[in-house]
């Protein structure tokens, strides 16, 4: 499964594993989100219905859904910018290396790395080394403007 951001300047694709471990990393230090727009279903003539068929409010909070929600240019820039404040804190080498038991490699896929029994990976090894770009790729895509959130 995947998250597909689209804007006017672009797309962006990214697992729902690294948006998510993103997004929280993001809060976690301290971005404040303004709140998403409705997907434009939201503000068509025939909005989707509760099930007392009252029109749905949407709940602006929400950034994870992938429902086409729509983040506004300020709040895209704010989000770009705090990403690139993280890269700062993310080791350009690969932090996972010492628990990594074997690396296994899938042509389709490129390299697996199987960690050792109880070894845990944190947000920040998560993104370092190579996958340090897909935050990278991420801040610079934010901060060039507005887009949607979709599965």
């Amino acid at each position: 499964m995947a998250r597909t951001l689209i804007g006017k300047h672009g797309t962006l694709r990214m697992t729902n594993l690294q948006y998510g471990l993103a997004m929280k990393l993001v809060y976690d230090l301290g971005w404040k989100p303004a709140g998403t727009l409705p997907p434009l279903a939201y503000e068509g003539e025939d909005p989707p219905l509760d099930e007392e068929g009252n029109p749905k409010r949407w709940p602006k909070m929400n950034y994870f859904a992938g429902a086409g929600q729509r983040v506004s240019d300020a709040d895209a820039k704010r989000l770009g910018e705090k990403l690139e404040d993280m890269l700062l804190d993310i080791p350009n080498h690969d932090a996972t290396m010492h628990k990594v038991m074997q690396v296994i490699v899938l042509p389709p896929l490129g390299e697996m790395r199987v960690l050792k029994p109880g070894e845990k990976v944190n947000m920040v090894e998560f993104f370092s080394g190579r996958n340090k770009n897909i935050l990278r790729k991420y801040a610079e895509f934010c901060k060039q403007g507005g887009f949607s959130i979709n599965s």
